[in-house]
């Protein structure tokens, strides 16, 4: 459980993102619930960590990964919607080897859920960096 100051910090930090991606103020409290269950699972959270806190950043992301086509403005389609188990599993399989910002990057290259994967990247990122409440570099959408 994070101090009175930590947990302000967090509760700043996930405003700012829900605001920044154009998420309702209404998403601010699940995004702070998924930093920190990864923040508890620590930085070897599993893909089953990761999809309860997709599924605590939208409740629709319960259902597991995307079945639909997502294109992205000025960067083509992400991955096949029948190819995100596959990718996911391979991305936790080879995430030792990759920094916290690759990982990351890859993740919203994948864009496995049908919404919060931006949220969900950010709360992985600081899990991931140890940290509370630091923007992912170069989040763009």
């Amino acid at each position: 459980m994070p101090r009175n100051d930590d947990a302000a910090l967090i509760h700043r930090w996930a405003a700012d993102e829900c605001r920044r991606q154009h998420a309702g103020k209404d998403r601010v409290q699940p995004m702070v619930d998924a930093f920190e269950a990864l923040a508890r699972a620590g930085r070897k959270f599993s893909e089953r960590d990761m999809l309860a806190a997709a599924a605590l950043i939208e409740p629709r992301n319960s259902r597991g990964y995307r079945r639909t086509t997502v294109t992205f403005a000025n960067m083509g389609p992400s991955t096949a919607p029948g190819s995100v188990s596959q990718a996911m599993s391979q991305l936790f399989r080879f995430r030792r080897e990759l920094t916290p910002l690759e990982f990351c990057r890859e993740f919203l290259r994948i864009h496995p859920f049908e919404d919060g994967n931006g949220r969900l990247a950010a709360c992985m990122f600081n899990a991931l960096c140890r940290t509370r409440g630091v923007r992912l570099p170069d989040f763009r959408f």
